[in-house]
């Protein structure tokens, strides 16, 4: 198994403007699949802050522990 870890300080300017990317693509594919459900399923109600707060914690716990969302 994998140990959690944190990444090297020393990357992290170099991976800010790859990650917002990887954050928009990932949001929207997140809210367009959960609008696309929440109205196939009779008209649920979609909270996007909530999706944004499951998609965070979601990639948090995969990238503690060297995983892959």
């Amino acid at each position: 198994m994998p140990q959690p870890a944190l990444p090297d300080p020393g990357d992290l300017p170099q991976l800010i403007l790859p990650a917002l990317g990887v954050l928009l693509v990932g949001y929207t594919d997140v809210i367009l699949t959960a609008r696309a459900f929440a109205t196939h399923d009779g008209g649920h109600r979609l909270d996007a802050n909530q999706e944004l707060l499951a998609l965070g914690a979601a990639n948090l716990g995969a990238g503690s522990l060297h995983g892959f969302r």
